[in-house]
């Protein structure tokens, strides 16, 4: 990803331009994705995704059992790891 102010490459998971100091988040919340991510394992998968606009995503995981519980567990780790990103490619991680 570019920053579009500056033009900056930014590194994966970084969110504030080191050149300009542009702060690029998802407004989503991580709290909000993690807990819909976890109710997946409960047999709604895909919740999270749905939530923050990946509704593609969504669909195949509700239909899916979230890949068979797999992508659920990756997502998680993602989510963890402040490298889930939304409709819009930007890490949820506030």
């Amino acid at each position: 990803m570019f920053c579009p102010n500056c033009g900056r490459e930014l590194e994966p998971g970084e969110n504030v331009c080191r050149a300009c100091s542009a702060v690029y988040a998802s407004p989503y919340s991580r709290d909000t994705v993690m807990f819909l991510c976890v109710v997946g394992f409960l047999g709604l998968s895909g919740l999270h995704r749905f939530y923050v606009g990946r509704w593609k995503g969504g669909v195949l995981f509700l239909l899916t059992g979230g890949l068979f519980g797999i992508g659920t567990i990756i997502d998680l780790v993602k989510i963890c790891k402040r490298t889930f990103e939304d409709d819009d490619g930007l890490p949820v991680c506030s």
